[in-house]
């Protein structure tokens, strides 16, 4: 897989090639010139910061800095226009998950005033300010950078210290979540349960089918903490200008409620599961894993 280590390569290679993979992606995805790829292109720039955050104790704080900077305001120059698109789609999906709940028309009515929206924010930051021709310059010039990249330590060394903090922050995280599930509380969980899975997808060709399944659920766990949040951003949305989207709002609220309880109680079950182990616990497990790929490579 393009995303993963081949495990008869060299650790410090490998890395550096799949980031470049993904700058190459982003870069084909921003030659288009399209909005609807701007999902794509971020979520090549969150799996650039996985990858840079798995080895970061290599890098040094230095380098690391400043390459996650550059991606994180790269993704941040097209937060606009994928925050328009994402309450489409949040919408769509409340609609299909209860249906016959209301009414076409004014599902429709809400619809198009998302789209027009959307698109204006396309034109704004598309056309009007040029991002994608300032982020391709920019990761351009972090492609040119990455061969002068060295890389501290090799193998497993490389790599352990990441993993074991990217664990304990998202077990930190959940216990946070649990006593106190705010909108904030529960997209920060999100986020750092969505770079743990995009470093053991990383990582996937090492392991056995049951450690591929505890990706799987590492998967379903970020879906459920994004659909949630994306909710909240829809409600947010329509209880700002309720004037403009009307009395439909008092029947999508509850609805929102509901589903929002539904995730969040799928989530923190999923969570238990993965955060069962301690992080010495989690690094050991996979640690067997990864020794006993290279050694039969």
């Amino acid at each position: 897989m393009a995303f993963s280590l081949r495990h008869h390569k060299s650790v410090s290679k490998d890395i550096k090639r799949i980031i470049r993979r993904l700058m190459d992606d982003a870069l084909a995805a921003l030659a288009s010139e399209k909005c609807d790829v701007v999902h794509d292109v971020r979520v090549h720039f969150k799996k650039v910061r996985a990858c840079l955050r798995l080895v970061r104790g290599v890098l040094g704080d230095k380098l690391y800095t400043y390459e996650n900077h550059c991606f994180r305001d790269a993704a941040k120059a097209l937060v606009k226009v994928r925050d328009a698109e994402i309450l489409i789609e949040t919408l769509d999906r409340l609609v299909g998950r209860f249906p016959g709940r209301l009414a076409a028309e004014d599902v429709s009515a809400i619809r198009k005033t998302l789209q027009e929206r959307h698109q204006a924010m396309c034109e704004q930051v598309l056309v009007d300010e040029h991002a994608f021709a300032v982020i391709n310059g920019m990761v351009q010039d972090a492609r040119d950078r990455l061969k002068n990249w060295r890389m501290k330590r090799k193998g497993w060394t490389a790599l352990h210290d990441a993993l074991r903090r990217g664990y304990r922050g998202n077990r930190r995280a959940f216990a946070q979540a649990k006593r106190r599930p705010t909108t904030e509380i529960l997209h920060e969980w999100r986020k750092q349960a969505k770079y743990l899975w995009y470093q053991l997808l990383v990582l996937e060709t090492a392991w056995p089918a049951g450690v591929k399944a505890w990706d799987k659920a590492f998967h379903k766990l970020t879906q459920a903490l994004g659909n949630d949040h994306d909710l909240a951003v829809l409600r947010l949305t329509l209880t700002t200008d309720s004037g403009t989207f009307g009395k439909i709002i008092d029947t999508l609220l509850p609805l929102i409620d509901r589903r929002r309880g539904e995730l969040q109680k799928q989530a923190f079950a999923l969570g238990s599961r993965l955060y069962r182990d301690k992080p010495g616990a989690f690094l050991h497990r996979l640690e067997k894993h990864w020794k006993r790929r290279r050694k039969n490579k």
